[in-house]
């Protein structure tokens, strides 16, 4: 007989995303997963292949089974409560604290989440980039509110000078790399499924290529990359830096001058030395 279990995760798009590693594990022991989001993330929630139905928040009434809303934010360590990395096993370990009541477990390998291809998307987003010399690199600036989570432009504009193929910028107007024409979600997964590589910090984008096993060159910044993504094969670079990990969210830790910030002086020689 199978069972209906509800999960919520708000957002944003890496987290909900991390939320389908829990989603396909439970399809596995026999439930039927619907999954609460905030209503700008409806297309992300929309992506995982173990997830029935969606709502968003505001058309959603009925019971919430397992909450994920604030599951690393929000971790007692020592009797301190402090926000963690968005380690995959604390949402393992929420839900399986829920299934004990029921004797139920699921396991805690953690896999790379499946996400679904919309192929008249697929087809659409190809011709598009047909118009453009291979192989497709796609950089990602960074997050819109987090500094510490960036690659610098001009450290974006200096590797693509010097790539063969075409350079495309998903999320940055003052550059003169061409910015991919992005009016949805499904846009964003559309082209990153189709691109050779993707260059970004720890942001939405690096999950979703994550999930579509694409070659990737991201930076350990104030999320631990190795952390987030257990035995990826993804390159990382600022990894050996002494403050990585720390929970800034718009400002640095070690200095006020953005140009100076530690994990953002990256040579853009080590950027093509991973991609080629």
């Amino acid at each position: 007989m199978q069972m209906n279990i509800t999960l919520k995760r708000s957002g944003a798009i890496g987290d909900i995303i991390t939320t389908f590693i829990v989603a396909e594990k439970l399809v596995s022991i026999g439930y039927e997963v619907t999954l609460i989001v905030s209503e700008q993330y409806k297309e992300v929630g929309q992506l995982s292949p173990y997830i029935t139905k969606v709502y968003h928040t505001n058309e959603y009434e009925g019971r919430i089974d397992i909450d994920f809303d604030g599951v690393y934010e929000y971790v007692v360590s020592n009797k301190v409560l402090s926000r963690k990395d968005a380690e995959p096993k604390y949402w393992i370990n929420k839900t399986n604290k829920f299934l004990k009541t029921y004797n139920k477990k699921i396991d805690c390998k953690i896999q790379k989440p499946e996400l679904k291809i919309y192929k008249n998307r697929v087809i659409e987003k190809r011709k598009y980039l047909e118009n453009f010399k291979k192989p497709w690199h796609i950089f990602v600036h960074g997050s819109y509110s987090d500094i510490t989570r960036k690659i610098p432009v001009h450290i974006i504009e200096k590797t693509a000078e010097n790539l063969s193929g075409t350079s495309f910028i998903l999320d940055y107007d003052k550059t003169n790399i061409p910015k991919l024409p992005i009016n949805s979600i499904l846009d964003i997964t559309t082209f990153i499924y189709l691109c050779d590589t993707i260059i970004t910090p720890v942001t939405g984008p690096l999950h979703i290529a994550n999930g579509y096993n694409k070659k990737i060159i991201t930076l350990s910044q104030s999320n631990n990359v190795n952390l987030l993504f257990p035995n990826n094969n993804m390159k990382i670079l600022k990894d050996l830096i002494y403050c990585i990990g720390c929970t800034s969210w718009n400002k640095c830790k070690q200095t006020n001058i953005t140009e100076q910030i530690p994990c953002q002086q990256i040579d853009y020689k080590e950027i093509l030395k991973n991609i080629q």
